[in-house]
């Protein structure tokens, strides 16, 4: 579990963003489409603290599935997980407490 919001360290002003057309319920197929604007931040770097509350996971483990989460999952639209190319990320610094 994260314990807290990541805050990336952009202003929306500096943003550009990408305008399609999709389904306004988020539901492919569904029918009534819209037109939104969807953030690009080709670069960023955030801080995240996780609580781990099973003993069975261990450092490794835990850094392992990290960083293969950048790389097959990623976060926000049009990841890999959903078959997209965004969303990557690295694990550039790991602490366990």
């Amino acid at each position: 579990m994260v314990i807290e919001n990541i805050v990336l360290k952009v202003k929306a002003d500096n943003i550009k963003y990408e305008k399609l057309f999709v389904p306004s319920d988020g539901i492919s197929g569904s029918g009534k489409r819209v037109f939104k604007h969807f953030p690009l931040i080709p670069s960023w770097e955030a801080w995240a603290e996780f609580a781990i509350l099973d003993d069975i996971i261990i450092k490794d483990v835990f850094k392992e599935h990290l960083q293969q989460a950048g790389m097959f999952i990623g976060i926000g639209r049009f990841r890999p997980q959903s078959n997209g190319a965004y969303g990557r990320f690295t694990v550039e610094k790991f602490e366990w407490k």
